[in-house]
């Protein structure tokens, strides 16, 4: 099983060939390096961080639409973001008909109901 090793030695490069190529190497590397500032680098992740959150997006949304009504707090009544916000009630109803409000629905919501 002693086999002998493979003489790679004629593919070894001429001295000189091999300095060129290192030379170019180098300088195409650092060529690359000066053009590279933290602010390209940050602008290289854009697009994989943008896909990476509409991925998570996409997910939660589909388990918000999955999970069922009531299961975490046990009602079963949707409630708004108007609602978890604590609008009055004028307000909620405002966005809830997403219109704006009028003169009098803001004299209303400011006063209340006047005699």
């Amino acid at each position: 099983m002693h086999e002998e090793p493979i003489d790679l030695s004629p593919l070894a490069l001429a001295p000189a060939r091999r300095e060129t190529l290192v030379a170019t190497i180098t300088a195409r590397a650092l060529a690359e390096a000066a053009v590279r500032s933290p602010l390209a680098l940050v602008v290289g992740w854009m697009r994989p961080t943008l896909a990476a959150a509409a991925l998570v997006a996409a997910v939660s949304l589909g388990v918000l639409a999955a999970a069922e009504p009531g299961a975490a707090g046990g009602s079963t009544a949707m409630r708004t973001v108007a609602d978890e916000l604590n609008f009055p009630e004028p307000v909620a109803e405002w966005i809830a008909e997403e219109r704006t409000p009028s003169d009098a629905d803001l004299i209303h919501a400011l006063e209340g109901d006047l005699p």
